[in-house]
């Protein structure tokens, strides 16, 4: 049995709560829906978007967050990037996190794959030798060899996901 790894990441109890501010017929509507859809549920002076949410990340570990939509996926990932604040709970993190809250607002339609690959990675602060070590990587995992000297605007949108995960995924956040 491997021993356990500290945990970088922490959660306990966390919770968000936005303001309501609807109109009392839309206040019924998000009310009935909530209790059948198990989405984030309404109280009358808001909406919860999380709730009592427990999550520990060891070091090492990659997580996506998968669900519905409305369930509080870019939520969590905001508060734990410390973009917002919890409601209710504790979080602790003990060192570096980079979050993907939006993959590809870094790069430029103009600009080809390959050089929207060596510009994401110098606004990352990776240096000239680093690159170039991980172009490659990044260019066979994205899968768009016969694209990547094109520019990105003749990319499709699952195209661009596909190169800025590739990116993304490619740099030790440590």
């Amino acid at each position: 049995m491997r021993p356990r790894e500290a945990d970088i990441i922490r959660l306990r109890g966390i919770g968000k709560k936005y303001a309501g501010g609807f109109g009392r017929e839309q206040s019924f509507f998000n009310y009935i829906f909530s209790r059948r859809s198990g989405e984030p549920s309404y109280d009358g002076a808001g909406i919860w978007a999380l709730k009592d949410i427990d999550l520990e990340i060891q070091s090492g570990e990659k997580v996506g967050v998968l669900g519905a939509n409305g369930a509080g996926k870019s939520t969590l990932l905001k508060i734990i990037a410390g973009v917002s604040q919890p409601t209710t709970g504790n979080l602790s993190i003990s060192d570096r996190v980079d979050a993907v809250l939006t993959l590809d607002t870094q790069f430029q339609p103009e600009m080809t794959g390959h050089e929207n690959i060596a510009h994401y990675f110098s606004l990352q602060g990776l240096k000239s030798a680093e690159v170039k070590t991980l172009l490659p990587e990044v260019i066979e995992f994205s899968g768009l060899e016969e694209h990547i000297d094109k520019p990105l605007k003749t990319y499709s949108e699952g195209m661009k996901a596909r190169l800025a995960f590739s990116c993304v995924t490619s740099i030790d956040p440590r």
